[in-house]
């Protein structure tokens, strides 16, 4: 069981990572769907880790992208990057 949790963790850890790196890349050029795939695969993945604010936080980035808010991506993109960046600190 405490196998799990570890390997859980560090899974989690890279992946948050991972996604944050990509995320990063993806504000810089203006990749809104990149933008909205990952933080598609955030909200599925945060509160099952354990961090709710990150499910909500790219929600709200997904749904701006499906709404056509471009305007707003930008910042709760930022907010979704700092909440990632919480979560593996």
């Amino acid at each position: 069981m405490i196998t799990h949790t570890i390997r859980d963790g560090a899974i989690f850890r890279e992946s948050t990572t991972s996604n944050q790196k990509v995320l990063i890349t993806a504000l810089s050029q203006k990749d809104w769907l990149k933008v909205k795939e990952v933080a598609h695969q955030i909200k599925g993945s945060g509160s099952s880790f354990g961090f709710p604010m990150l499910t909500e936080k790219a929600k709200e980035v997904c749904d701006a992208y499906d709404s056509e808010q471009l305007d707003q991506i930008t910042g709760l993109t930022e907010i979704l990057i700092a909440e990632l960046d919480k979560a593996i600190t």
